[in-house]
């Protein structure tokens, strides 16, 4: 706290809500997890790593869940709900930065009641405020948002610069300010897909390129975006679509409307010949990733291997994986569930042939030292490749070769040692 959503639709406003009602639940488990340890290890022992930015971040979470147990205990004495708004608008609250009147906002015109029962929780929203600048404090962490004021001109019916300053407190600032759809894979297999303007190019069932309606309810729904020669064919709904991009009612819509595109271009081919129980056993080994082994390289490095055969396959030098464990599989510590957040993680070296992928895992505390108490056999989550590939000069080739394998050296050359030690 303080907190500034930047955005005008209504992920901004699910930001902002979700941002109180998550603040409360972050604190008072910090509090929790806080207590449990000192307990256990003593308050000097707990405290001896912290900087002294992280100190004080955690003293003022101690206050601040200090305070919402002190409310939920009054309550419980006065027989009445706990109300957290005052405290949390004393540290600050949330409040949405729009460039526009709150009357011209997607969440108002698209869903007004929305709106009015975050006013309720307590969400504050700034209008006509173009955010310019991000101020830091002396550790470099956001301290304030700065603004330009804006007006709205009735004769020309636009929004003007005042130029007016506004500074809005902020020690955490949420971007809810999407507008584009991504349309990425149009520059990743330009062979199958194409652009219309700011959407994707939507072609009728023979391959045509048509467009579509600006209609939640097209006269003739069209949901295709690509359709090969042997007849197979990509799909686009939602807000990647023009006729229901916006909110998720059309987004539901283009679902229901749109199913019976693709069940009549999947009725033009024989179902498979593969038996539905060999299928689902080819996908399950293929897809699903599970731990392979989990190997200390040095006191704070652990290698992480994981079977996941066609995210190995897929790899490239310079791509990345999304690695997380399953909460239903996590451990658990008295009133602690060891789940992770998602660990962005480079691959080290690919096993094409046996499906196994190597990550390197700096431990630098939360999720990370999380990875070390993964067990071979267990089920997670990798998602990816994603990123770009790295790009190897011609001229330098030999140079980037070396500086790969070498590093693969160093790594294997860890990895033995961390087995000679475990022999």
């Amino acid at each position: 706290m303080p907190i500034v959503v930047i955005g005008g639709g209504l992920t901004a406003i699910d930001t902002a809500t979700e941002s109180l009602a998550y603040y409360v639940v972050q604190v008072e488990k910090f509090l929790r997890r806080y207590n449990a340890l000192v307990a256990e290890h003593g308050e000097a022992v707990v405290r001896v790593s912290w900087t002294p930015d992280e100190a004080a971040i955690a003293e003022e979470f101690l206050a601040h869940a200090k305070a919402i147990r002190a409310e939920r205990a009054a309550a419980a004495r006065e027989g009445r709900r706990p109300e957290f708004i005052h405290l949390l608008n004393e540290w600050g609250g949330v409040t949405i930065a729009y460039r526009r009147r709150l009357i011209d906002a997607p969440s108002y015109t698209l869903n007004h009641e929305e709106v009015a029962k975050a006013f309720e929780e307590g969400v504050r929203f700034a209008e006509c405020l173009s955010p310019e600048e991000v101020e830091v404090d002396k550790a470099g962490a956001a301290a304030a948002l700065r603004c330009q004021k804006y007006t709205f001109d009735e004769a020309t019916g636009r929004m003007a610069a005042s130029g007016e300053k506004v500074v809005l407190p902020a020690r955490t600032i949420l971007v809810a300010a999407g507008t584009q759809p991504n349309t990425v894979l149009a520059r990743e297999d330009d062979h199958n897909v194409t652009l219309d303007g700011r959407y994707f190019q939507a072609v009728d069932e023979h391959g045509v390129p048509v467009r579509p309606e600006r209609s939640a309810k097209p006269g003739r729904v069209e949901v295709l975006m690509s359709l090969r020669p042997d007849g197979r064919a990509i799909s686009f709904f939602g807000d990647l679509h023009p006729s229901f991009s916006g909110n998720v009612v059309k987004a539901m819509g283009s679902a229901k409307q749109g199913y019976p595109v693709v069940s009549r271009v999947l009725a033009r081919h024989a179902p498979s010949e593969i038996e539905p129980a060999a299928l689902l056993t080819k996908l399950d080994d293929e897809l699903r990733a599970v731990v392979h082994d989990v190997v200390r390289l040095t006191p704070n490095i652990v290698e992480v291997i994981v079977r996941a055969p066609i995210a190995a396959r897929a790899f490239k030098p310079g791509q990345f994986y999304r690695l997380q464990n399953y909460e239903a599989l996590a451990p658990r510590t008295r009133d602690t569930v060891l789940g992770m957040e998602g660990l962005a993680l480079t691959g080290a070296s690919v096993d094409h042939e046996k499906g196994l992928l190597s990550t390197i895992v700096l431990e630098m505390g939360g999720s990370s030292d999380l990875c070390a108490i993964l067990k071979p056999g267990e089920p997670v989550i990798l998602m990816g490749p994603t990123g770009t590939p790295a790009k190897r000069p011609r001229r330098r080739r030999c140079c980037w070769r070396a500086a790969v394998w070498a590093t693969l050296c160093c790594f294997r050359s860890a990895r033995n040692c961390a087995n000679r030690a475990r022999a």
